[in-house]
């Protein structure tokens, strides 16, 4: 076995953190607090400082229906609850009348149908108690017909853990609420109502069977951000609400485009492509809104509109707000501006397409000196504004403020980024072509997008052409973490490990799922999803919904202005009471355990070879079969079942066995003083564990979960016996 020296190094790691009015926190597992009785709803999960102490609040009925847990710093909700109002303001946006909970049921039945097992699977409606309560598990998905979402007792899992609890420096953390019925979802709203697939995907609960936490609480979000040190990172700290770090500006998009350099204006002239039908419809839902405030914020410019094409162009001079109020002239505007990267810098998602290749490009040409600060700290003094329509536009907006910013000034005032001249260098780079009529386009958009731009900023109470202002010569000060765990240097660890002890009677293993195919094995007499809930008997889901929407080539053509509709909030109904796990003891053994044992022992050399064949067993070095038969046999011994977690009670005969056996392979191998002078506190870590054996993290954590006989195991991966009862003893428990 090849023992590498190791060095203590800092494994980073990701987390759900929060700005709380007390300061920024990680958020890891709700207090003993959140977790109420039976017929109560739990307290949504994130709904705490990350200190112990809960959030004080109240249930109210949201918009939709759903449960709302409102407090002083905003609305928090369980996984079910935000899927409904999520969807019921994706349907209000498009003037849809649809209750979001049936929608909800309508994918819950169709998930119960379709599922392999659903008598161990099947979920309860939405306004079920069950959904209300905070069970936690790791993520295990399946395929449409057969993923998991209870355990051996009936248990419904609504949050999952991290994935990379054995290695993240925050340990184990809840980082989102569980959502089986992702792909049902997306299939109601897209073959049932008609609404296209990629509108449907911008809710990502229909593309993944979790809800992030940023859907579920306010000012919190999951990162998959390294964390050197208790810091947030700097571009997650944009995301606190206005504010929370006084020296923050907020920009927004039509305020700063001024500062935008002019080959973002020049035309995609010569390409190929469809229009960008989504881009237009949100100009003018932009346009619409700033409207309703009065026409006076309309700069009062003359402008040039293309009616033809950009190589053959017919220009038409109008007043701009002539342009804006006639429905006509204003659709060949919004078709003429299309043609500018500009315009999905003002208005879209401008981390997409020739926008964001753009400023790449100008990062690269301004954003990397050496002089003053760096772009990052520049962008610790901005963040994205909190109007836009969650395209990421403000976000971006800021980064051009902090690269106008960084670029320098010219005698003027003015930035450099801003005063760009349009090369054809940088054409070719960009893939465009150069010419005079697209430099002309390029002018004439300038102005247009500027005037749009600051009607906008006029409309909203913004400032209008936001100057650069005072440029911070020094970085901002950190937003330090309260709770973030302490590194320490001598064994590599960080000190946070796991779940809080209260977690334990909440928290799932894989183990724990019930079986998702016919092909495994159920406990006899168990029916989880029947026996645990009574399912509610179906009510045809085309009472509930409208027949399929008629799609046309350009969509809907206007939001819906009908108001909120207020629904009396559902009764729950209790859940049943979950069984916790007690305190390990000694307790009676089963009888069939008994029986099983005492059969064993009355096995014959020939029937104890055959058993032990079928069960996968080899002894370890210097044991018989005549050691294994006398130990396992002994009914009164109880070093085996006695001891063993309440709940494995329910595994079949085999799993118990197995598992007794990896007990018995554990107990020999911590006898063995050349194993166990490498157990050390640090090797919990499966990389550093790795590391130190010269294997990769994928091989010690597959054998970390490997069952059965260890030299089995040491074959199948091709190693020394030795190396897997290293990896087991130092992950086994």
């Amino acid at each position: 076995m090849m023992i590498n020296v190791l060095n203590p190094i800092l494994l980073k790691g990701h987390g759900v953190y929060t700005y709380h009015p007390k300061g920024p926190a990680f958020l890891r597992a709700p207090p003993p607090q959140h977790f109420r009785p039976p017929d109560q709803p739990d307290i949504p999960v994130y709904a705490h400082d990350g200190q112990g102490n809960h959030d004080e609040g109240e249930f109210v009925p949201g918009e939709f229906g759903e449960h709302v847990y409102q407090t002083a710093r905003g609305e928090f909700r369980h996984g079910i609850d935000a899927v409904i109002q999520k969807i019921g303001q994706f349907l209000k946006q498009r003037g849809d009348s649809t209750d979001p909970r049936a929608v909800v049921d309508k994918a819950i039945r169709d998930f119960n149908e379709n599922h392999a097992m659903t008598e161990n699977h099947g979920l309860p409606e939405s306004n079920n108690m069950m959904w209300q309560k905070i069970r936690v598990g790791p993520l295990q998905r399946g395929a449409s017909n057969d993923t998991p979402s209870r355990t051996h007792n009936g248990t419904l899992i609504t949050h999952l853990h991290n994935k990379n609890a054995d290695t993240a420096p925050m340990g184990k953390f809840v980082e989102s609420a569980y959502m089986p019925i992702y792909r049902e979802l997306y299939n109601v709203l897209t073959n049932i109502l008609g609404y296209d697939a990629a509108d449907v995907k911008s809710m990502s609960f229909t593309k993944y069977p979790y809800v992030y936490a940023h859907d579920l609480a306010p000012n919190t979000y999951g990162t998959a951000e390294d964390h050197p040190e208790a810091q947030i990172p700097d571009k997650y700290r944009r995301h606190a609400p206005e504010g929370y770090f006084p020296d923050i500006e907020p920009i927004h998009s039509w305020e700063v485009m001024q500062h935008a350099p002019k080959v973002l204006h020049y035309p995609k002239i010569g390409k190929k492509g469809k229009k960008p039908t989504a881009l237009k419809k949100l100009t003018h839902n932009y346009i619409d809104e700033a409207l309703q405030q009065g026409l006076e914020h309309i700069p009062d410019i003359p402008i040039q509109i293309n009616l033809g094409s950009l190589l053959k162009p017919d220009f038409t001079q109008v007043n701009l707000r002539d342009a804006l109020t006639d429905p006509g002239l204003r659709e060949r505007l919004v078709d003429d501006i299309s043609n500018a990267p500009s315009l999905m810098t003002l208005f879209g998602r401008s981390g997409q397409g020739e926008a964001k290749r753009l400023m790449d490009y100008f990062t690269e040409q301004y954003g990397r000196g050496e002089d003053g600060l760096t772009l990052e700290q520049q962008m610790q003094y901005l963040t994205g504004g909190s109007s836009g329509k969650s395209q990421g536009t403000h976000t971006n907006a800021a980064r051009m403020m902090a690269l106008a910013r960084k670029s320098g000034v010219n005698e003027d005032g003015e930035s450099h980024l801003s005063t760009h001249e349009i090369t054809p260098e940088e054409l070719e780079i960009m893939g465009l072509p150069h010419s005079d009529m697209a430099m002309r386009h390029a002018d004439r958009y300038k102005t247009i997008i500027e005037a749009l731009a600051d009607h906008q900023a006029s409309a909203r109470g913004h400032t209008v052409q936001r100057e650069l202002g005072d440029i911070p010569e020094s970085p901002m000060m950190g937003a330090t973490i309260g709770n973030f765990p302490q590194y320490n240097p001598e064994t590599g660890e960080m000190t946070s490990e796991g779940f809080p002890a209260h977690m334990d009677a909440f928290t799932h293993r894989v183990e724990d799922y019930a079986p998702t195919t016919p092909s495994e094995t159920s406990p006899a007499g168990v029916r989880p999803g029947k026996d645990a809930v009574a399912l509610p008997d179906a009510v045809p889901v085309e009472e509930q919904l409208p027949p399929p929407r008629q799609v046309t080539a350009t969509g809907p053509t206007s939001l819906g202005t009908s108001p909120p509709v207020v629904r009396p909030r559902p009764q729950l109904r209790p859940t049943p009471p979950v069984a916790v796990a007690p305190v390990r003891s000694a307790r009676p053994l089963p009888a069939e355990t008994t029986q099983m044992r005492e059969a064993i022992a009355g096995f014959n050399p020939q029937q104890m070879r055959q058993f032990m064949g079928e069960a996968g067993i080899r002894l370890p070095q210097g044991r018989s079969a005549q050691d294994f038969q006398r130990v396992f046999g002994d009914p009164k011994q109880t070093l085996l079942e006695q001891f063993m977690r309440s709940e494995d009670a329910h595994l079949p005969i085999m799993d118990r066995v197995l598992k007794q056996l990896e007990q018995l392979q554990m107990a020999d191998a911590k006898d063995d003083v050349e194993i166990t002078k490498h157990q050390k506190p640090h090797f919990r870590d499966a990389r550093l564990l790795a590391k130190h054996l010269n294997l990769t993290h994928e091989d010690v954590r597959s054998i970390s979960h490997s069952t059965g006989d260890w030299h089995r195991v040491a074959k199948t991966y091709n190693v020394d016996p030795k190396v897997v009862k290293v990896i087991k003893i130092n992950t086994g428990d």
